[in-house]
């Protein structure tokens, strides 16, 4: 333990002598503060796949070890770390797969872009971390490899992690066809909500998971046509009714709605583990809230709910009215920019006086 500081401050000028980092002031000085802390917070420094990846110091320093094979090394033989924040630094699926490095065997086809064979037994970063307990992705761009990346090690027996965000986390596409319609945000969509969702389902140490202000349920339109399609949201919902771990789920400011809104209801009746559900600024409507009002009557282990901006009218509020007159727990209820009229409300502040 005496050893721990000293072994800390070794594995840092290792990265910045075989990077060259040290003349990039910012980043050099923030990593240096934080000698003896168990948290590496490097958010907000627009690093890029560049940076993490080593394209940068292929170019200019062919002699020196790429910096994502460095950083990889040096983050598994750091001592004390416990959280790693790389919140808003420009990364896409090549720079979240060079920390996460996840590998498959060959007749499973790599899970993220392959480095050289003889780079094949290097560290394997954030997989070789047991200890690292919080993740933080948000605000990067996190596409499909990235997602099959975090989904297979938030799958192993290895994952310690108990914190995984990832708000604005993939530059997505709304709808389908010709119609592209690129967000001002980065977004997770559909797709890597399947990933994460599938992911979790087995998962038993998350305890925390944040997906807001995505794309989830961009597609759920698609559903009249194509009756098989699973949507990000139903993922979820059957990710909620058997994970058996998870305690505090944020899915605000997505596109939640009609089928996925009542199977996300539906799964709440079965989970018995969760204590904190923010679903604000979705689209919920009538049938989705009527099915989390339901969902109430059976959950005795929810304890705050964030409905609110959901376009919910006061028929559903009815039905959570009468499901808070059986529940017990819930402590915390967000209903306000809905349109829940005047009987609406006085139903529900009735049902909680």
């Amino acid at each position: 333990a005496e050893n721990a500081p000293a072994l800390s401050c070794a594995q840092r000028n290792q990265y910045f002598g075989a990077t060259g980092l040290a003349s990039t002031k910012a980043i050099y000085s923030k990593l240096a503060s934080q000698r003896v802390s168990p948290d590496i917070n490097v958010s907000h420094m627009s690093m890029g796949d560049e940076l993490v990846q080593g394209t940068r110091a292929r170019s200019q320093r062919r002699h020196r070890a790429s910096i994502d094979l460095v950083f990889c090394e040096c983050l598994v033989e750091l001592p004390m770390v416990h959280s790693l924040n790389l919140r808003n630094n420009r990364l896409t699926d090549a720079g979240i797969a060079a920390v996460v490095r996840v590998r498959r065997r060959r007749r499973h086809r790599a899970v993220v872009v392959s480095m050289a064979r003889k780079n094949s037994r290097r560290a394997q970063a954030v997989m070789n971390k047991p200890d690292l307990c919080t993740l933080d992705l948000s605000e990067n761009k996190v596409d499909g490899d990235g997602a099959a990346a975090l989904a297979a090690y938030m799958a192993t027996a290895t994952c310690g992690l108990s914190t995984l965000l990832l708000s604005h986390c993939d530059l997505g596409t709304i709808g389908g066809g010709g119609g592209v319609i690129e967000a001002t945000h980065t977004h997770v969509d559909d797709g890597e909500a399947r990933a994460f969702a599938s992911a979790m389902c087995t998962n038993r140490t998350c305890h925390t998971l944040d997906l807001s202000r995505n794309l989830i349920g961009a597609n759920e339109a698609l559903n009249v046509v194509q009756p098989d399609l699973v949507t990000g949201g139903e993922a979820l919902a059957e990710m909620l009714a058997t994970n058996g771990h998870l305690t505090v789920l944020n899915l605000s400011w997505n596109f939640l709605r009609l089928n996925s809104a009542v199977e996300l209801g539906r799964a709440l009746a079965q989970n018995n583990t969760l204590k904190a559900l923010n679903l604000s600024y979705n689209a919920f409507g009538n049938d989705g809230a009527q099915a989390i009002g339901c969902a109430l009557q059976h959950n005795m282990c929810l304890e705050s709910l964030d409905m609110s901006n959901n376009n919910i009218p006061s028929q559903a509020a009815f039905v959570m009215a009468e499901s808070l007159h059986h529940n017990d727990t819930l402590t915390l209820l967000a209903m306000d920019g809905n349109p829940l009229g005047r009987i609406g409300g006085m139903t529900l502040l009735h049902a909680i006086s």
